[in-house]
């Protein structure tokens, strides 16, 4: 009697969501640390970013309230620490992604790619280790002049952290572009960290930015 080799089944492809959803009423805070290079100077802003849910509309998307609770400006070695709150409300689509702003703020296209840049949009469905999606923004409510690509691609998970790498791409001549990753609690799906670098940042042609934005917990 002939037996044939038992072969042990492939161990199954772990997916990841990486969503956090949002709940009514939930905050969390960040800190922001940015250097930039313009006009010939390099200046370091350090900000203090609350975030709180306000609203959950019938299709999931949130009205996010987000709030500059203190900046300090530092530059060739004097510092300026401004504390008056600047407060923005906008809606974000249930995977991340800037709708509207509820009222536009002041400098909306620069306010509109620091949204697209700082705000992780999940996928559209769980995803393994190699595989990739984007968010697709268009101008209108949202505040921005020119179409913006956002990639992602999960590049690994070790120890619940998972990193996913960040390109990011405004259309047009001298459009801003980022590149960068975020770590994501693979569990969760809870943005903990994105460091990243950009040039033309925030559409200032020429100004390069190192940009790092770390979850308070």
């Amino acid at each position: 009697m002939l037996f044939a080799p038992i072969h042990p089944a492939p161990a199954p492809v772990e997916a990841y969501a990486l969503r956090m959803p949002f709940k009514a009423a939930a905050t969390w805070e960040m800190k922001v640390n940015m250097t930039l290079e313009t006009g010939g100077n390099t200046v370091t802003v350090l900000s203090n970013l609350s975030y709180a849910v306000k609203q959950i509309d019938s299709q999931g998307n949130a009205l996010i309230e987000s709030k500059n609770t203190g900046t300090t400006i530092s530059m060739s070695g004097d510092s300026t620490v401004d504390e008056r709150p600047q407060t923005k409300l906008a809606w974000f689509t249930a995977a991340g992604m800037l709708l509207r702003w509820q009222a536009a703020p002041e400098k909306a296209t620069e306010a509109a790619l620091f949204a697209a840049l700082a705000q992780f949009v999940a996928p559209p469905d769980a995803v393994n280790v190699g595989e990739g999606w984007s968010a697709q923004y268009t101008p209108g409510t949202n505040g921005l002049d020119s179409n913006v690509r956002v990639s992602y691609n999960l590049e690994s998970v070790a120890n619940n952290n998972a990193r996913v790498r960040v390109d990011f791409k405004e259309m047009g001549e001298n459009g801003m572009t980022a590149t960068g990753a975020w770590t994501i609690n693979a569990s969760t799906g809870v943005p903990m960290k994105f460091e990243g670098s950009s040039t033309n940042f925030l559409g200032q042609v020429g100004n390069k930015a190192t940009v790092t934005i770390q979850r308070v917990e």
